[in-house]
């Protein structure tokens, strides 16, 4: 009985967390790496812009090689990405743990954890996501802590792989080189003047590498970042919901700075030069900004606990006092509105219908990893891909059109004739009228599921 009180203790509160990733709402852009992963297995059909997010994409597509159903290759998906979110914040709890020589206690560690994810609402609704952004903060942690170690090697194999997971952990790599400097500072000023030499141009052959390997993606870059609008409505929802939290960090940043504290300085530094790429990227989508915002809110948190670590019980029960109240709304937020249920039962019969009639389909998604599908990323922000979407859906090569939000947004006239040439067999799935006479599957006459334009929302 007292292992089990322990483990729970320990374990119990990332044991939660990853249940509540797990069964979280998928957002749409989660679906289309899961799907279109699978072109690495297949060479004549390969998406070139997998090579943007290399290690991820080939991650994602390991899945593929397995036996699966639809519902079962997402959930196994899922499973594997709430582990490496909880797994995630462990590593960050551990690494403040060892920023103060292992002083802290469990309780006071989960405590921290908890009152940072109840008061940053853009951590604790995407540090789960599928997103190449959480990958990379799982490495970065990672490298943290065995730079802190100093475990020279292995930390910087795990910064070079920061930019080969996605072309944007290339913004690691500045506050990384600011970590490695600071902790290797007396070792890197005594090498010889040719050690320093070839060590620079390494570097600058690195980021060289890295420029003309994603060549597309940086101009893609530069044209979303003129067309942006900023701020836009997340990064405004972030600046909004944890302004409190915000100026209370660069404030402490600023002190230490300041104070060149031994140990805060460059996670001081740090912290700044990541709001500030939250704040200039284009798409400061909320995986973006909650891949970062762990490492802004160090100089807080190591603030906080300094300051008042002789007054953990009062802070352990105030703690539990917010914790408690906000609890209520979030547990009514995942049970009612974000969990996933809705959209697995929806993919449960659109995969049923699908494979068993040999159909291919269009959605704008890809929330049906194992079938067959017409190639099309519908994106608010792509006009390029929005038009292949177009003329995709006027080739009526498809033969389902899964009305998503995703698929409607590139232009509602596009399905003014679904009603005369396709028929609904369930909210906004829509076959072919010349495949519905041989269709192996009645037509609901009443259905539970909701409509794919509204569950597969954002």
């Amino acid at each position: 009985m007292s292992k089990l009180t322990g483990l729970l203790k320990n374990y119990g509160l990332y044991v939660l967390l990853f249940v509540y990733g797990l069964f979280y709402h998928i957002s749409s852009s989660e679906f289309w790496p899961i799907t279109i992963s699978k072109t690495w297995l297949t060479p004549e059909n390969f998406e070139y812009s997998l090579l943007q997010k290399p290690i991820f994409t080939l991650l994602l597509s390991v899945f593929h090689f397995l036996p699966l159903t639809d519902i079962q290759h997402l959930y196994l998906v899922k499973i594997f990405f709430a582990a490496i979110g909880a797994l995630s914040l462990w590593f960050f709890c551990e690494f403040v743990n060892e920023l103060f020589s292992h002083k802290l206690s469990r309780t006071l560690s989960n405590t921290i954890l908890i009152l940072l994810l109840a008061f940053s609402p853009t951590l604790l609704n995407n540090f789960f996501r599928v997103r190449s952004d959480q990958l990379s903060f799982f490495v970065f942690i990672l490298f943290l802590i065995f730079n802190h170690r100093k475990n020279f090697l292995v930390s910087v194999a795990l910064l070079i792989g920061l930019p080969l997971i996605h072309i944007k952990g290339v913004l690691y790599l500045p506050a990384g080189i600011i970590f490695i400097i600071y902790t290797y500072y007396s070792f890197l000023i005594g090498l010889k003047r040719s050690y320093k030499i070839n060590l620079s141009l390494a570097v600058v052959a690195c980021l060289v590498w890295l420029v003309s390997f994603n060549i597309s993606s940086i101009s893609y870059f530069l044209s979303t970042f003129e067309k942006s609008e900023f701020p836009n409505e997340y990064l405004r929802f972030f600046l909004n919901s944890e302004f409190v939290l915000l100026i209370a960090t660069v404030v402490a940043a600023l002190y230490f700075i300041i104070k060149k504290d031994k140990i805060l300085l460059p996670y001081s530094l740090s912290a700044l030069l990541f709001l500030f790429f939250i704040l200039v990227v284009p798409q400061s989508y909320p995986y973006f900004i909650a891949s970062f915002s762990p490492i802004i809110y160090i100089p807080l948190i190591y603030y906080f606990i300094n300051n008042l670590q002789y007054k953990t019980k009062t802070i352990t029960v105030l703690s539990l006092q917010i914790v408690l109240t906000l609890s209520c709304y979030y547990l009514f937020e995942i049970l009612n509105y974000n969990s996933s249920n809705q959209q697995m039962s929806y993919i449960k019969e659109a995969s049923r219908i699908i494979s068993s009639n040999k159909f291919n389909y269009l959605d704008g998604m890809g929330i049906l990893p194992r079938q067959k599908f017409v190639k099309c990323f519908a994106s608010p922000n792509d006009e390029a891909a929005n038009s292949f979407c177009k003329e995709s859906v006027n080739s009526d090569k498809a033969d389902v059109i899964i009305l998503t939000h995703r698929l409607n947004s590139i232009g509602y006239s596009l399905f003014d004739n679904l009603n005369t040439s396709r028929t609904q067999i369930i909210p906004g799935f829509w076959i072919k009228n010349s495949n519905a006479d041989q269709l192996k599957y009645k037509k609901f006459a009443e259905t539970e599921l909701l409509p794919a334009v509204l569950i597969f929302n954002f």
